[in-house]
């Protein structure tokens, strides 16, 4: 992701609340600097569950096991 305007955070929010309703954990897994620092000024980040990296994301997840099999995810 590359940009984010007033669009892009009410499609958070909205994909966001539908989570909620269906009792779905959102996660944002490597957001970048730039949208940390909007999700940070609009008080957002309070919202929203955020993770580092894809790994961090998944320990948070219960039951979750590291597989010594699957390869990391790509650094994009």
């Amino acid at each position: 992701m590359r940009f984010c305007d007033s669009s892009g955070i009410s499609q958070l929010i909205k994909v966001y609340r539908g989570c909620q309703e269906h009792g779905i954990r959102m996660t944002l897994v490597a957001p970048p600097p730039f949208l940390r620092c909007l999700l940070r000024t609009t008080g957002l980040i309070k919202l929203f569950e955020v993770h580092e990296t894809l790994e961090q994301a998944l320990r948070g997840l219960d039951g979750w096991e590291p597989d010594a099999n699957v390869a990391p995810a790509p650094s994009i």
